[in-house]
């Protein structure tokens, strides 16, 4: 990652396809699919597509979401003190009838209860400050990230604790304000309880129960469509293999290495197929690049694809389903490529057959032919649409070993592990295993919706 200043007024998408262009140009090899995208600063945070440079993006919809669902707390809040201190008001009936009596004014009564509310408002702010610091020692372990109220920057928090000091002191206490300051001296010292009762069927009170009715029954179903709706995602077929499934990370590229390496993890008798590539199915080191398609009547078609370096036993491990033509070979390691149905699709064809034998131009200069075509399966999270897609054999780019086990049973488990770290001592000794179930990987990608 790296880092441009751009002069005020600078056309961002014309630099963009400029540096794209220079940076073809210069590199050596043809094998490299990787492509240059501008990201404003501003946009680091919130675009989950590009990411960040701490892999902690977060969607601006979930801020926004959070944001709504704090303010809808805040006044469903408010209406419960407006609606106790109205209720409460006959208690101090006789109070207003004396300040009355003595010679208040009907303003001065009202800044009296605003005052009081005012009171009341800050106090309760201090307190939910203090157990706000005291919560993100709860909440911190679970969304994996140190909370505090000193990381908020100063002059912001004053900010938002004046806004909402005077906020709320106006929107719960001018209402009830009114209603104790409209008794009338008589009536107050007489306690009578017909003169402070709200008139008729649709007052106020009963609106503000509706409203906060409402709000609470928001936030219910809110909270229920959310988690059916991450249960979901977690229990959504991919469109490939994912349990059983253990992906090793390699230190290296060394092909004599990744060979041996291979060929010691098939002799496990738990094993069923081994396979080495540069990602998993959902894995987010995939390449990219733009391919042009010239179909017989001289017509372009020009898509942005994802690419995956895969060997001959990545489908058979996945469970991938090959429609049309035939798998990819050690033989033809360069220019031989397989596509999925979205790509053959969107290059016109009916059926994946048709596409079979067809050549795809690479924006980087080679020529790839299409000896397959495979069946769609996910490569991002369900967030995301399944895009264009394009598997090739590149042993120079197998940076991720995967095995699948013939059975899930924690013996078989526990049996491969230990071998596999016995394996990896004697061919990569210098070097700390690294290895994660891809089940697990691919639950880690809802991470964020399960922490909301």
């Amino acid at each position: 990652m790296g880092f441009v200043l751009t002069e005020k007024g600078t056309d961002t998408y014309a630099l963009e396809q400029q540096m794209k262009i220079t940076y073809e140009e210069s590199r050596a090899s043809n094998l490299e699919f990787t492509t240059l995208n501008l990201q404003p600063m501003s946009d680091f945070h919130y675009n989950t597509d590009i990411g960040s440079i701490n892999a902690r993006a977060f969607p601006i919809e979930g801020a926004w979401t959070l944001a709504i669902i704090g303010i809808l707390l805040i006044v469903a809040s408010s209406i419960n003190f407006i609606n106790l201190s109205t209720a409460k008001a006959t208690n101090r009936a006789k109070e207003v009838g004396v300040r009355k009596v003595l010679g208040s004014s009907r303003r001065q009564l009202i800044l009296q209860h605003l005052s009081e509310t005012f009171i009341l408002v800050l106090v309760s702010i201090v307190i939910g400050l203090a157990l706000a610091e005291l919560m993100f020692k709860v909440v911190s372990p679970m969304i994996g990230l140190e909370l505090s109220l000193v990381d908020i920057p100063r002059d912001w928090l004053i900010l938002v604790t004046t806004t909402l000091l005077v906020g709320i002191t106006i929107l719960t206490g001018l209402y009830p304000a009114g209603i104790v300051s409209r008794f009338s001296p008589v009536d107050a010292l007489k306690s009578s309880i017909g003169a402070i009762k709200s008139k008729g069927s649709l007052s106020l009170r009963r609106l503000l129960v509706i409203a906060q009715f409402v709000i609470s029954q928001a936030l219910l179903i809110g909270t229920l469509a959310a988690v059916m709706q991450n249960n979901f995602l977690r229990g959504q077929d991919l469109g490939f293999r994912q349990n059983g499934i253990i992906s090793i990370e390699l230190p290296e590229v060394d092909q004599l290495k990744t060979e041996r390496f291979r060929n010691e993890l098939r002799s496990f008798k738990e094993v069923e197929a081994v396979s080495a590539h540069l990602g998993s199915p959902m894995a987010r080191t995939n390449n990219t690049g733009d391919l042009t398609f010239l179909d017989a009547e001289g017509v372009e078609t020009e898509f942005n694809t994802n690419f995956k370096e895969i060997d001959e036993s990545y489908l058979e491990l996945f469970g991938l389903n090959l429609l049309a033509g035939k798998n990819v070979s050690k033989s033809d390691p360069n220019r031989s490529i397989l596509i999925n149905e979205t790509t053959s699709k969107k290059m016109g064809f009916e059926t994946p057959a048709d596409a079979i034998g067809k050549t795809l131009e690479a924006s980087w200069g080679p020529v790839f032919k299409i000896q397959g075509v495979v069946s769609d399966f996910n490569i991002n999270s369900l967030r995301n649409e399944i895009g264009n897609l394009a598997l090739l054999y590149g042993e120079s780019s197998f940076y991720e070993v995967a095995i699948s086990l013939k059975s899930t049973s924690a013996n078989d488990i526990s049996n491969v592990l230990k071998n596999l770290d016995k394996t990896w001592m004697n061919v990569y000794p210098e070097y700390v295993l690294k290895y994660d179930f891809l089940d697990q990987q691919i639950l880690n990608n809802y991470e964020g919706e399960q922490r909301m």
